[in-house]
């Protein structure tokens, strides 16, 4: 590891050290409780939860049934929303470790659970497109639609992310955006073309002086990130990282601290970074963002559009 590295990386874990085989670090959620700070790992069948402040052993290890693929923390009722390899979810007190319900309501495979803070709803979203609508105080279903009816184009979902506005319903070659009534509103197509450019992850950001929000978007061929924004819906810029073959999540530093794939990442109050890796390596890594030397990129996005 390259002194770089070395300088923002913290500490680096590994949830699988008591098991047989290394698992991959399929998500990773920050909770606070009761001002007493955890970080919760998705590691096979298992919930594995660390001290975030010594980080020094497990706090609990807890096993369910099926391989878990997602987990979610709903911080006002104090909830964690588990999905697991098949079409039903687990809802968890965080006090008592307990599971309040096991619901099976969606008829494919769950991909992703999120709040959907515009209408401050949970939504649950399965690969064939079913995207339901969860009261999180009553745990009941108020609402659902099928991305693919809404738009009429059979694909296979990937993800589903939240803006201030929006709802994006992301698959391989394209995103489709719709409003917080959930009425199609737009689709940004992408150039899979000769360098067969599939989307593999997404996130947003928004810039403070314009107050505009903007998507970025990897692939899973080449270093390329495509820059959109959620204002006009316009592609604003293509920028690349150099030696690299996609994307799994976003996530830069100038050497490895994994030897696999980076599968889950987490953002700690502010003040950490931490990375999940896929089985190969079946670590945690913990960094410290303040102290990597940014040497191409600062400010706004419109700035660095401004300056192309």
């Amino acid at each position: 590891m390259s002194k770089d590295a070395k300088k923002i990386l913290h500490l680096k874990i590994n949830p699988s050290i008591r098991e047989y085989t290394y698992q991959s670090v399929e998500s990773i959620i920050y909770v606070d409780i009761d001002g007493y700070p955890t970080v919760w790992c998705a590691v096979g069948h298992r919930i594995k939860i660390f001290d975030a402040i010594t980080w020094n052993d497990e706090i609990t290890d807890m096993k369910l049934e099926n391989k878990i693929t997602c987990l979610m923390h709903e911080p006002i009722n104090s909830k964690i929303w588990i999905s697991v390899l098949g079409n039903f979810f687990y809802v968890m007190d965080v006090q008592t470790r307990s599971f309040n319900q096991k619901i099976q309501i969606h008829s494919d495979i769950i991909i992703c659970i999120i709040n959907f803070e515009k209408i401050k709803k949970v939504l649950t979203a399965s690969a064939n497109g079913e995207i339901f609508v969860w009261d999180a105080n009553k745990l009941e279903k108020i609402d659902s639609f099928n991305t693919f009816q809404a738009t009429g184009k059979q694909l296979k979902l990937i993800d589903i992310k939240t803006s201030a506005k929006y709802l994006l319903s992301i698959y391989l070659k394209q995103i489709d955006i719709f409003d917080e009534f959930f009425q199609f509103k737009e689709t940004l197509k992408f150039n899979c073309g000769e360098n067969n450019e599939l989307i593999s992850c997404a996130c947003l950001s928004h810039d403070p002086d314009s107050n505009e929000e903007f998507l970025w978007v990897g692939n899973t061929a080449n270093g390329i990130v495509s820059v959109w924004s959620l204002k006009n819906f316009e592609l604003k810029m293509r920028i690349g990282v150099y030696d690299c073959k996609g994307y799994r999540s976003f996530l830069s530093v100038d050497d490895l601290a994994h030897n696999d794939s980076i599968r889950s990442l987490c953002c700690v109050e502010n003040k950490f970074i931490i990375s999940g890796s896929g089985s190969g390596d079946g670590s945690i890594a913990i960094w410290r963002p303040e102290r990597i030397k940014r040497k191409t990129i600062a400010g706004s996005i419109n700035k660095i559009w401004n300056e192309f």
